[in-house]
C-alpha cells in the first residue's frame, strides 16, 4: 500500500497545473523531524521524484526539490545535516538567508516544515517535474523567474521542459 504523502505523477499527468497546485496543498505530510529513513524507504515503485516543504501554520509552499539521482531515503536527510558546511543542506542555508537567523536555528525551522511527495515516471522524469512546480508553484525558499500557464496540465508543462 502505498503512503498518503506520496503522489505518483502518473495519477496527475492530465490535471491542470492550477488543480494541481491546490491537491498539493491538500495532501495529507509528514513533519520533516518526523520522517524516518525507514518511511522513505517503503516508497515502492516511486523512490524518486519531488518533495515539496511546505510551512505548517500558513500551508505555504517554502521549497521544491527534486530527488533525481539519489532517491528520497538518500536525498531529503541529506537537507538536514547538522554541520553548517555539509556540502547537500541546502534547505537550512535558504532558511538562513530568508530568516536572517543563524544556522542551528535555521535547522530546527526546517526540521520543523511539512513533507509531501511527488513520485517521478519514465514519462514524467523528476527534474521537469521539479522545473515546473518551483515555477508554478513559486516556494518562497527557492522560485525561479519561469512561468507556465496554470491551464497546462502537468504532462504539458513537462513537455515544454525538454
Amino acid at each position: 500500500m502505498r503512503p498518503l504523502y506520496l503522489l505518483p505523477a502518473s495519477e496527475v499527468a492530465d490535471v491542470s497545473l492550477a488543480e494541481l497546485g491546490h491537491i498539493l496543498a491538500c495532501r495529507p505530510r509528514l513533519v520533516v523531524g518526523d520522517v524516518t529513513i525507514g518511511q522513505l524507504a517503503t516508497l515502492g515503485d516511486h523512490p524518486t521524484g519531488v518533495y515539496l516543504f511546505y510551512a505548517r501554520r500558513t500551508n505555504s509552499i517554502q521549497y521544491v526539490g527534486k530527488a533525481t539521482s539519489r532517491s528520497f531515503v538518500d536525498r531529503i536527510p541529506a537537507h538536514f545535516d547538522p554541520r553548517q558546511d555539509a556540502w547537500m543542506n541546502s534547505l537550512p542555508k535558504h532558511v538562513m538567508k530568508h530568516r536572517r537567523c543563524e544556522y542551528a536555528e535555521a535547522l530546527q525551522l526546517a526540521l520543523g516544515l511539512e513533507l509531501t511527495l511527488v513520485g517521478a515516471t519514465d514519462q514524467l522524469p523528476g527534474g521537469r517535474i521539479e522545473t515546473v512546480l518551483r515555477a508554478h508553484l513559486r516556494p518562497e525558499l527557492n522560485f525561479t523567474k519561469r512561468r507556465f500557464d496554470a491551464s497546462l496540465t502537468l504532462a504539458e508543462a513537462c513537455a515544454t521542459c525538454a
